[in-house]
This record gives C-alpha cells, structure tokens and sequence, in this order.
C-alpha cells in the first residue's frame, strides 16, 4: 500500500508543473546543429527507442504487465547522451543540445522508470498513465525538434 501511494504523489508531482503552467506565450525554438556522426548516433537511438514504444503499444492495451516492465527498463537505460559517444561527442552534444530537449529527455526516462514501478505492481490505471506520459514527452520533442524527420508538426507551435 505504501509503494502505491507513493506512486500516487509522484505521478501527482509529475502532473502539477502541467496543470499550473498558465503562460500563454510562443516559443521560437532554432534548429540544431549537429555534425553527421552524432546524427547517426542519435538516429539509431531513436530507432531503438521506436522500436521499444512500438512494442508497448502492443503489450500495454493487453496488460501484459512483464513485457511492459521489461521494455520500460530498456528504455530507461537508454541515455543518448552517455551511450556510444567519445568524451569529446559527449561534450559536443551537451554543448549543442538546448536545454529544454535535455527536459524532454529527462521526462522521457522518469516516465520509463514510473511505468516500469506501475507495471511491476500490476497497476492499469497507472500503466495507462505513465505510458501515456512517454508518449507525451516523444511528441512534444517531435513537434519542436524533428519537424523536418515528421513534417506533420510544421504546422504546430
């Protein structure tokens, strides 16, 4: 009951900067910059991570609550910004990257890792929720930073 609750206030926590958020202006967000090796890179972690949400559109509608801990986990592993790159990459890319993707990533792992908790407990409704919140952070990047890669978003924001 306790682990319950506590995922009840975190998910609360995760809620309230979206409900208080009452600034109405727009953003202008510039393209980044990146050299091609680390576009490969970033492309194949995204694939990868595609690859993982496509799997839990499948097992999260069937409450197939081992898959879905098992594929939360694997993307909460994932850190795009640590994997595969030299010391150098590293620095360039955490140079590059605007802070406010560096937010969505972070969203990104912190609803992977409450998805893997409501999963575990076999929770529904909270499965249904933090999936709903990985899919939230991978759509309002895509809008913002992969408007060329999904050009649907061109006309958002």
């Amino acid at each position: 009951m306790l682990r319950f609750a506590a995922l009840i206030l975190i998910s609360f926590t995760m809620i309230f900067p979206f409900l208080t958020n009452a600034d109405e202006t727009t953003k202008v967000y510039e393209e980044i910059v990146i050299s091609n090796k680390l576009k490969r890179v970033l492309a194949s972690e995204m694939k990868v991570l595609q690859q993982h949400m496509n799997s839990l559109a499948a097992s999260v509608p069937a409450g197939r609550f081992t898959e879905i801990a098992a594929t939360s986990e694997e993307i909460g592993k994932r850190d795009i910004l640590e994997k595969r790159l030299s010391d150098k990459e590293r620095t360039e890319l955490n140079n590059i990257l605007p802070s406010e993707y560096k937010i969505f990533e972070h969203e990104l792992f912190r609803a992977a890792e409450m998805l893997n908790k409501a999963s575990e407990n076999n929770n529904p409704q909270f499965v249904s929720f933090f999936y709903s919140k990985l899919n939230e952070s991978c759509i309002m990047c895509h809008s913002i930073y992969a408007k060329e890669r999904f050009p649907d978003f061109k006309n958002t924001h």
